[in-house]
């Protein structure tokens, strides 16, 4: 969706993202947002009781629905396309792991 600022993008679809029980998530890209910010990363835990370190995914915010990025001019050129090789393979790999994007319901 293209517009002058103020027409409403985010309400309009977030709000189907509601109606088609989506996940919704805005993303104002900067230049300084890192690929890394989008997709996600491998979080180490240690467990103090079980002296056990636990690899987790946080997954970004590029897990959702529907996706409105900001301004993604303004990103720099390895996000930009990191965010485009999303949108054409619909894969993300976050270390060793490629997490699914399949329906991103809620």
């Amino acid at each position: 969706m293209a517009g002058v600022p103020g027409a409403a993008r985010s309400l309009t679809l977030s709000t189907l993202a509601r109606v088609l029980h989506l996940r919704f998530s805005h993303v104002s890209l900067t230049p300084h947002l890192t690929p890394e910010d989008l997709v996600g990363k491998e979080i180490s835990e240690f467990n103090q009781q079980t002296k056990e370190t636990v690899r987790r995914v946080v997954r970004g915010p590029v897990f959702a629905g529907l996706v409105l990025a900001d301004e993604i001019d303004n990103a720099a050129r390895k996000t930009q396309s990191a965010l485009l090789h999303l949108m054409r393979t619909s894969q993300v790999t976050v270390t060793a792991v490629q997490p699914s994007m399949a329906s991103q319901r809620r």
